[in-house]
């Protein structure tokens, strides 16, 4: 019976720390449980509404790589390298972006200033997504939205629509302009050569080619890999404390094909 009186004396004191910390950290942070927004003129804090569900990412599944890019590693989701820009980025190099392993851009097409509802439409949309497309990166747009009713959201998707339809007409553009030009030079680029090696694997109606049947009855495991399957050895490689004496190596990723197949 002591036991139990104690252990439940602990658990309401454990509580009651906890409680009392919550609060040491409320009252020593003003602006505890809020997020910082740009209203137009400048920042103002505000409460998030209640409710609202937080990702359930695993924070140890991302790590930071050599040249302090974060990285994710887990299993559930396949991962690409983006970056978000707009007119505060003023002019991008974009080759130099696509060079450091950045995949994708995300540009801002415009947006709502929180509080006044003043609608805005960023400068540089049409010249980030042109040159974007011209480094090689699929692109995207996102309209920067602060509504906090039903009404301002509807605003905001129709405010955003036209931005959207320029973008779509400037992609279209791009790609047929692009499409010419190399035809005219005879040229291919790398998405080309993506394209050839894919139709050497499937027929056009998405079936396994002959030459696939040879490929996988040369691998054991009798199956092409996933783009995940080679974060292992990723995460060995950049790991200094498990890599660090390796100075040149070749690591087969490839369900035993070199070894079994005599390459």
């Amino acid at each position: 019976m002591y036991i139990v009186i104690l252990i439940a004396a602990l658990l309401l004191a454990a509580y009651a720390v906890v409680q009392l910390r919550q609060r040491a950290g409320r009252e020593a942070d003003p602006h505890y449980g809020m997020v910082e927004v740009f209203n137009g003129e400048g920042y103002v804090w505000i409460t998030p509404q209640e409710g609202v569900a937080l990702n359930d990412l695993d924070k140890e599944e991302f790590i930071t790589d050599p040249n302090g890019n974060l990285t994710y590693t887990g299993r559930e989701y396949k991962a690409s390298r983006g970056v978000d820009v707009s007119s505060y980025q003023g002019d991008i190099d974009w080759q130099q972006v696509y060079d450091s392993g950045v995949r994708f851009a995300i540009v801002r097409a415009g947006g709502m200033y929180y509080g006044s509802g003043e609608l805005y439409t960023d400068d540089n949309f049409i010249k980030n997504i042109e040159g974007a497309k011209a480094a090689g990166l699929r692109v995207g747009a996102y309209f920067f939205s602060q509504a906090i009713s039903e009404d301002e959201a509807e605003a905001d998707r129709l405010a955003a629509l036209p931005r959207l339809q320029a973008l779509f007409a400037a992609v279209r553009d791009f790609d047929a302009r692009f499409a010419a030009k190399k035809q005219e030079r005879k040229l291919l680029e790398f998405s080309d050569f993506e394209h050839l090696a894919l139709r050497l694997l499937r027929s056009p109606d998405g079936t396994p080619t002959p030459r696939t049947g040879k490929i996988l009855a040369a691998t054991p495991m009798g199956r092409f890999g996933e783009p995940e399957e080679l974060l292992g050895t990723l995460r060995f490689l950049i790991d200094n404390d498990a890599s660090g004496f390796v100075t040149g190596i070749t690591i087969p990723v490839d369900g035993g094909f070199s070894a079994y197949s005599g390459v």
